[in-house]
């Protein structure tokens, strides 16, 4: 299994379950944008999707609301998760924490004309209770012309310490994505002609 904690990511600036995948071992994410499949191919087996908190998630994980990445590999990721004998890779998302009170905030532009920021803020209530809400604002492009990948997002979680060894967790999210789904490879086979068959 590979941990890639939130301090490597804010480390390699990694935005995405995509990006923070490059780093892992023996793993690589797979994206299809003429489907708009998301998924991870694991020690070589076949494709799956990804998973938060391992339940099956279909959508690209983004970093903003996320604590960590784990990517387990070999047919003991099942157990986690829903996976396949390749592996799972999850996302963890963020936690209320108890004994900070902190906002964060963050921008970033890249080479391509997109920008980002986000905001994080972490409010503990009393000794047992925390809440952790997450803003997201993204306005990415990519290196094709008139690419286009946009989100807007917050995220909400908490935390009710019922003992020293059990809490009750609760989470919601609620955002919208805009992209343009095309082809990313030529597909060529005039090259393959015998020039004889038909």
């Amino acid at each position: 299994m590979t941990v890639i904690n939130r301090q490597f990511l804010d480390d390699i600036a990694a935005k995405d379950v995509y990006q923070a995948e490059i780093w892992s071992v023996n793993a690589f994410p797979t994206y299809n944008p003429g489907n708009a499949a998301t998924g991870s191919q694991n020690r070589g087996p076949n494709f799956s999707f990804f998973s938060r908190n391992y339940f099956l998630w279909y959508v690209k994980s983004d970093g903003y609301n996320t604590g960590r990445f784990e990517f387990g590999r070999g047919p003991n990721g099942v157990l986690f998760g829903d996976g396949n004998i390749g592996g799972l890779a999850t996302t963890m998302t963020k936690q209320g924490k108890f004994r900070e009170k902190f906002v964060a905030l963050s921008a970033r532009v890249d080479s391509c004309g997109g920008y980002r920021a986000t905001a994080d803020v972490n409010v503990p209530v009393g000794r047992k209770f925390a809440l952790c809400l997450n803003l997201l604002g993204d306005r990415g492009t990519m290196w094709l012309d008139n690419s286009k990948q946009n989100r807007d997002a917050a995220h909400l979680a908490g935390t009710f310490k019922i003992s020293e060894k059990t809490s009750l967790r609760f989470e919601g999210e609620l955002g919208n994505i805009d992209r343009q789904i095309y082809i990313v490879n030529y597909a060529e086979n005039a090259s393959y002609w015998d020039r004889c068959t038909f």
